[in-house]
């Protein structure tokens, strides 16, 4: 349990919203808040109230204000009954306000106990799960991922895929690994390369990429490879080197037929622009015309994932530092594919993975620390968030 306690002196809060008025607030406080500030008829009380347990929660979670935690990542909500508490990427945490005269003193609680609050917009996309459904009702997906020393991609983002609710996860591989994927995998179906032809058909979403090999000795056959998959006209997710090949031969999606939904990092989304984007530049709005301009969904990952269709967009809220570690993104990938297994629409399936992988993130967190977590621990914590959304 970790404890937050701030004392803000009323008369510092009046001199600055004095000077500042609605730019104030507005840097501080979310529309909610500033909603609430106002009932209050702008109160003095309320607005030093609020700031510092906006304070006392940066404190309790032993972060402070600075790149990783801005005032509007914390939100301070009341309860029907007027009691206080503090939303943080969806963590419910408990508060307490009170003013003495010249000071408002706060104390906020972080523990692993603590509640995640789902947005309805989240709730919403959800498909409810057919109580006499079978395996084939949940979907097939094909995992194309992992090659000789990058086996952990194939093995995270095909079980993600199961883990997401898939009914039927299909690993194909390279013959190097072949052996020593069929001993890894447990519920996931081990197939060759050879065996992807025939298969395309009978496959209700594909996942190409994470781990493929972009060396001399892969590069021309997962061209080939990528170039047959964009032709059908499945729900087709490029991830990792399958980006990278992608961002050399463009013109591939002149000839696509299928949905795509594209996840790149920072750097493979540069690959694919086929430019640097500078710091000063609007990325929300690069990553909208991007998405527009390939008829594609984009999966714009970082701090504050963005994921857009071109006309709409989302920017995702859940996850912490400890996520920056290798194989997150392959989980990310399987549970987007999963999703599209099971008859979600493009964004919708990126808009729900990226926020229950952000969210399994943070039970990771609470779990393992951000320091230590691994992408095997965010694996393992999407039946809990899971569990928290449905």
């Amino acid at each position: 349990m970790n404890i937050g306690i701030d004392v803000v002196e009323n008369a510092r809060i009046k001199e600055v919203y004095s000077k500042h008025d609605d730019k104030f607030l507005e840097k501080m406080f979310t529309k909610l808040e500033i909603d609430y500030i106002k009932s209050r008829n702008n109160s003095i009380e309320t607005i030093s109230g609020l700031f510092s347990a906006k304070e006392s929660v940066a404190k309790a979670l032993g972060k402070g204000f600075g790149p990783d935690v801005n005032f509007h990542d914390i939100e301070i909500r009341h309860e029907e009954s007027g009691a206080p508490y503090a939303i943080y990427k969806g963590m419910k945490m408990s508060i307490s306000i009170s003013n003495e005269k010249d000071y408002s003193i706060s104390i906020a609680i972080s523990d692993s106990g603590v509640n995640f609050v789902i947005p309805d917009e989240i709730i919403n996309i959800v498909i409810p799960r057919d109580k006499y459904g079978h395996k084939g009702t949940f979907g097939k997906t094909m995992v194309i991922a992992g090659s000789l020393g990058m086996i952990g991609a194939g093995y995270l983002s095909s079980n993600a895929a199961l883990k997401s609710g898939c009914g039927l996860v299909y690993h194909y591989v390279p013959d190097e690994i072949l052996d020593a994927m069929s001993l890894k995998q447990v519920e996931v179906i081990v197939k060759r390369y050879t065996d992807l032809i025939n298969d395309y058909g009978y496959m209700d979403s594909i996942l190409v990429g994470p781990g493929i090999g972009i060396g001399k000795a892969n590069y021309n056959k997962n061209l080939a490879m990528l170039k047959e998959i964009i032709k059908t006209d499945k729900k087709v997710l490029i991830d990792a080197d399958g980006l990278t090949i992608l961002a050399e031969n463009m013109d591939l999606l002149e000839e696509s037929n299928a949905d795509i939904i594209m996840t790149p990092h920072f750097g493979e989304f540069q690959r694919l622009m086929g430019r640097t984007i500078s710091k000063d530049e609007d990325l929300l709005e690069i990553s909208i015309n991007f998405a527009k301009e390939n008829s594609c969904v984009l999966v714009q990952k970082g701090h504050n994932t963005v994921v857009t269709n071109g006309s709409e967009f989302y920017v995702n809220n859940t996850g912490n530092s400890g996520m920056a570690t290798a194989g997150s993104g392959d989980v990310l990938s399987g549970i987007i594919s999963g999703l599209l297994a099971q008859g979600y629409e493009t964004f919708e399936a990126a808009k729900l993975g990226v926020y229950i992988h952000g969210l399994s993130g943070d039970i990771a967190a609470e779990k393992k620390s951000e320091h230590s977590m691994v992408a095997s621990d965010i694996l393992e914590c999407l039946g809990q968030a899971f569990k928290l959304i449905i």
